[in-house]
């Protein structure tokens, strides 16, 4: 009786990476399969049908960022790697710190990602305990810098919020009641009240300061990269196997 092949659950996004993957990692032994949706109930109720032994969790889907996903994928039992071309040591130790046992990299090359992940397939560890931690501390102490710095944004309501928002990106009351689709009088009155808790008298202190202060705080995201710059990578694959499959079905006479 031969041995199971290690099976793997893919939640990636952008389709002809997920295929190429899935079509690799295949041909490597390896059994593989996708959510039918994104959403969290989705990807879960593949996990409890699927039982895999390892999940690759691509860090953004869609409009959001995986995280909250990281922790229940953990209860199920499965070992959670985030597949990523991200190298924030920050947001890998969010992610450390919420459950997930690695990091497979996009950009690593063809033969690298399968070792890697046949590593957590055989439960094996990615980074040592010492390196995990780290990152975890790391993550920690970021977050509590964060939140003391942007401490004075805390009180701003959500339109508030919003409205400083567009301010910081160079927006006028004016500019803002359109966009909004609220009256020009509502906007000033938002204005007034973020002048008040900010603790500054005027537009221009208020957006001096969120940008001083970093604030809002940009999204994490994957790095855009054009798989022709990365020929024998996890990216470059996708791009591979495509040409190689529109060969395939349209041959040369």
């Amino acid at each position: 009786m031969g041995t199971r092949a290690g099976r793997v659950l893919l939640v990636e996004d952008h389709e002809c990476v997920a295929a190429a993957l899935v079509y690799y990692l295949s041909s490597h032994g390896m059994a593989v399969e996708r959510p039918v949706g994104l959403t969290s109930d989705a990807v879960l109720d593949k996990v409890r049908e699927f039982k895999p032994d390892a999940v690759l969790l691509d860090f953004w889907l869609g409009e959001c960022d995986s995280m909250p996903l990281i922790a229940p994928l953990a209860a199920t039992g499965a070992r959670v790697a985030m597949f990523t071309a991200m190298e924030s040591r920050v947001l890998m130790g969010a992610c450390f710190a919420q459950g997930a046992i690695g990091f497979v990299s996009k950009t690593q090359r063809e033969d690298s990602l399968v070792d890697s992940v046949q590593k957590v397939i055989a439960g094996k560890d990615l980074i040592t305990p010492e390196q995990r931690d780290a990152l975890i501390e790391e993550a920690r102490a970021s977050h509590q810098e964060e939140l003391e710095r942007f401490d004075a944004f805390s009180g701003l309501s959500a339109r508030e919020a919003q409205i400083l928002r567009l301010m910081v990106e160079g927006n006028r009351p004016y500019d803002i009641a359109r966009l909004e689709f609220i009256s020009v009088t509502t906007v000033r009155t938002h204005i007034a009240c973020i002048l008040k808790k900010l603790e500054v008298n005027s537009q221009f202190q208020a957006v001096a300061l969120a940008r001083k202060q970093g604030w809002p705080p940009a999204p994490p995201r994957d790095p855009i990269s054009d798989p022709r710059a990365y020929p024998s990578t996890a990216i470059g694959l996708a791009l591979k196997i495509d040409v190689e499959r529109d060969a395939a079905q349209d041959p040369a006479d």
